[in-house]
């Protein structure tokens, strides 16, 4: 798998452009927790991570259809 994005065009990188260090992140909002979607959690260390709760048991058990969008190592 290679990422579409750089490591420059990232979510953290963007917000140092603007001043905004990933330790000052107070509250990531999720949409859902496909895999697209939770691979930088882990960089917000202080930050409160906010999901449906439908979803996020969801998301320990999957559908066959679905399991493969969904990486529990980033947000078990």
């Amino acid at each position: 798998f290679k990422p579409v994005m750089s490591e420059e065009q990232g979510c953290v990188e963007q917000l140092k452009r603007i001043g905004i260090a990933p330790e000052d992140i107070r509250y990531v909002v999720l949409s859902h927790l496909h895999s697209d979607h939770t691979g930088a959690i882990g960089r917000f260390p202080h930050a409160t991570h906010v999901v449906q709760r439908q979803e996020y048991e969801y998301a320990f058990a999957p559908d066959w259809f679905t399991s493969g969008a969904y990486c529990r190592r980033d947000f078990d």
